[in-house]
């Protein structure tokens, strides 16, 4: 039977507590038996007495060390910015990722016992810097807690630093020596990029999201979404473009705590921040880690700070999720749920959430078509629904797009221009070049030829 089939069984969590009571019992009947069939002295009787206290102290004790299961709180706070658990969309994207990391084999006795080494050097150094102590549970979600931590995309260290940020924030790195593995200076650099990133959004959540998406991908998402931040300031480009020296960071310490000290409600779970799987050309579907970024900060948090209290392996019944209640509606015209999701002011991840049925990143809802609202919402779609933009579709198709001329034979042109919707193997079947020889002349990998873009330049001979 396997470890985690037996430890969720009820019998064997409960099995000592079990054990103590079968040999109270025991002895209960065994002292009642002594004092039936025979007759013990004053000095038997206070022996057993005492013997039977001391086992009642040991039960007590146990049923101490049983910790019980961990009820979620209704509220908490992460970075100042408070955090409603009783939105039942927040509820289920922070519960997900707690199940995820205790359920996880072997992750969670690694980042307990690991935190206790990583968060006494880290935490003076976010003193230091004067930003919320709870950033610290980012290192936790970027390398659980290994030093040596890489990635498929180039990241290091600890707090993952990919070659760029690297240099941006001062971590130097040879074939030699990489200082993305030293945890005091890669912590250093780490607080610099969310200072930065706090500095340009003025909010907690959104520069967490930054140091995963990036300033530049943030502030894309947000002006798309209707909530535009402006753009980036004059340091923040000089960042982007790769400087190694960027001391926008080390300026305006006393802004930064007044805008601390004046945090706003977050707009990060109004975001959906998916991000599209492309094959040949082809989106194939989408994922989720951006928008789970900030959730699986938080349940870290939540573990981290009660696994001595709580056993987070028991289920508690008032942990299950329940049904989220929904009003449906029909679409009096074909319209965006970005617009949808603005002019009703609800959460544009929400209506994305109630309405799976509906593709993209971006769900449109044809005319005539129903779709769900939070429940309530129906009246003021009903009042607002003429104010909504009507969604104009594009029309766009590989066949309206301008054709290459057909290739009759002849003279082989030396190069072409990959164009719109075209693929590597378009061209090698197109000019009948052999794949391999189109990867040679052109230095591509068959897994690089997947994200070639239009305008490239592709040599035939």
């Amino acid at each position: 039977m396997k470890h985690n089939e037996l430890r969720d069984r009820p019998d064997f969590r409960h099995r000592p507590v079990l054990y103590c009571l079968c040999l109270i019992a025991f002895l209960v009947c065994a002292v009642l038996s002594a004092s039936t069939f025979t007759k013990a002295d004053d000095s038997d009787s206070e022996k057993i007495y005492y013997e039977l206290e001391s086992l009642k102290q040991q039960i007590s004790k146990l049923q101490q060390e049983i910790k019980p299961p961990y009820k979620m709180p209704k509220n908490l706070t992460l970075c100042g910015v408070f955090i409603d658990l009783e939105d039942p969309f927040i509820y289920r994207r922070v519960k997900k990722e707690i199940n995820e990391i205790v359920f996880h084999e072997g992750q969670l006795g690694n980042l307990v016992d690991f935190s206790g080494e990583f968060f006494p050097i880290i935490e003076p150094i976010m003193a230091q810097h004067n930003v919320p102590d709870d950033l610290k549970y980012l290192v936790a979600v970027e390398s659980n807690f290994k030093i040596r931590a890489a990635s498929y995309a180039g990241a290091k260290g600890p707090w993952q630093f990919i070659s760029s940020s690297a240099k941006q924030h001062g971590l130097k790195y040879t074939s030699q020596y990489d200082e993305r593995y030293n945890l005091k200076l890669a912590t250093e650099a780490a607080m610099k990029h969310l200072k930065q990133s706090y500095r340009l959004f003025g909010d907690w959540l959104l520069a967490i999201t930054a140091y995963n998406k990036g300033d530049r991908g943030v502030n894309n998402i947000l002006t798309i979404q209707g909530i535009d931040f402006g753009p980036l300031d004059e340091e923040n480009n000089s960042a982007q473009s790769g400087n190694e020296k960027n001391n926008s960071f080390q300026v305006g310490e006393e802004n930064l705590e007044n805008t601390m000290a004046e945090q706003r409600d977050s707009n990060f779970w109004d975001l959906v921040l998916l991000v599209k799987i492309i094959r040949r050309g082809k989106v194939i579907g989408y994922r989720n880690e951006q928008e789970r970024y900030v959730p699986r900060v938080i349940a870290m948090k939540l573990i981290l700070e009660n696994i001595y209290d709580y056993d987070f392996l028991k289920f508690d019944v008032e942990n299950r999720l329940k049904p989220i209640q929904t009003a449906s509606v029909i679409a009096h015209a074909a319209m965006s749920s970005v617009d949808v999701a603005k002019t009703l002011g609800i959460s544009l991840w929400n209506l994305k959430h109630l309405n799976p049925q509906y593709k993209g990143v971006y769900p449109i809802f044809p005319s005539g078509k129903e779709f769900n609202l939070p429940v309530g919402m129906q009246e003021s779609y009903a009042q607002k629904r003429d104010q909504i933009k009507k969604y104009v579709y594009k029309s766009y198709s590989r066949s309206s797009q301008q054709k290459r001329a057909p290739y009759t034979g002849g003279p082989l042109p030396a190069s072409v221009i990959l164009r719109s919707g075209e693929t590597l193997w378009d061209i090698a079947q197109y000019y009948g070049v052999p794949m391999k020889t189109l990867l040679s002349l052109n230095g591509i990998s068959y897994k690089s030829a997947r994200y070639l873009r239009p305008g490239k330049t592709i040599k035939l001979k």
